[in-house]
């Protein structure tokens, strides 16, 4: 009997040196397996020259006066895995280019040679005095260029239809990769793709000739119904010559003019600059008085 428990022992511990080993195996095997797909799955990337494509070619074909060119509107929307979004539109007017963003609940942008915002009921129109005849040109920023300058950009795919490339300057410690994808033929950037080891993620879209948004086109509209005359008379006193300026403005009823610019910019509802100015309200005309001193002793500014 003692010799049986002696002899089952054995065969048990042979027993479990044996599944130990298969397992082993197993495991390695299926460590191998997984390496392999890994391997299998990795991307792989070649210089962008190797395509035919160059920084400068992607730079230039994607410039605000590149598309404006060739697109009537440019739409460019951002959604994000924070809940964020953002919608910015540049598209063309009889006389010039507006530029006209939504982010969130805020809605801000450039028409008619005014930077503007909207607060409450009220859009608040921005424009240097010196620049209130001629107005304010548009600022090309190069607004979709600024996606992807200064990173450094390999391909990783190329279809019949476009060119998906990648972005070796991302933060390695939050494993995060952005994706551009241009289209093959213009060269435009039509998507950005970017996501974290955590799961945060960034969408943005870019398309062309669409239709406007409804936050750009009631800014838009604005301008085609009954104007109101806002009379801007000011002194301004710059590197010693003083400047004097009377200008009629013409804004839709429900905007106001902010007078913008170097040094302290002081206006009224009076001739003789007693009366602090306030917003008369919509649909009605007014004249604004401005004063704009500059003092050498104070920096310039008085």
């Amino acid at each position: 009997m003692k010799m049986f428990k002696n002899t089952l022992a054995v065969l048990l511990c042979v027993a479990m040196l044996f599944t130990f080993a298969a397992c082993r195996d197993k495991g390695d095997s299926n460590a191998e397996e997984s390496t392999q797909a890994a391997e299998q799955t990795e991307e792989t990337s070649r210089p962008i020259a190797a395509a035919g494509l160059s920084m400068e070619m992607l730079s230039n074909a994607n410039k605000i006066s590149s598309l404006i060119g060739k697109y009537n509107v440019i739409t460019v929307k951002s959604e994000s895995s924070d809940g964020s979004s953002f919608i910015r539109q540049v598209f063309k007017l009889e006389d010039g280019i507006a530029d006209i963003s939504k982010n969130g609940d805020t809605v801000s942008g450039f028409i008619n040679g005014f930077n503007f915002t909207v607060e409450n009921d009220r859009v608040k129109a921005y424009c240097d005095i010196e620049d209130l005849e001629e107005g304010e040109e548009f600022d090309d920023d190069d607004f979709i260029t600024e996606y992807f300058k200064e990173k450094k950009l390999v391909e990783v795919e190329t279809t019949e239809q476009y060119y998906k490339l990648k972005s070796l300057s991302e933060d390695k410690e939050k494993s995060g990769q952005r994706y551009f994808t241009f289209d093959k033929e213009t060269l435009a950037l039509t998507t950005v793709t970017y996501k974290n080891s955590v799961g945060n993620t960034e969408n943005i879209t870019i398309s062309f000739n669409g239709e406007l948004e409804a936050f750009a086109k009631n800014i838009t509209e604005g301008f085609s119904g009954e104007l109101k005359k806002v009379t801007v008379i000011g002194e301004f006193v710059d590197e010693g010559e003083t400047s004097y300026i009377d200008v009629e403005l013409r804004l839709p009823s429900d905007w106001e003019y902010i007078p913008s610019g170097d040094g302290r910019i002081d206006y009224y509802m009076d001739e003789a600059m007693s009366e602090n100015y306030a917003y008369p309200g919509h649909g009605e005309d007014y004249t604004l008085y401005i004063s704009n001193i500059f003092n050498e002793e104070d920096n310039g500014k008085s």
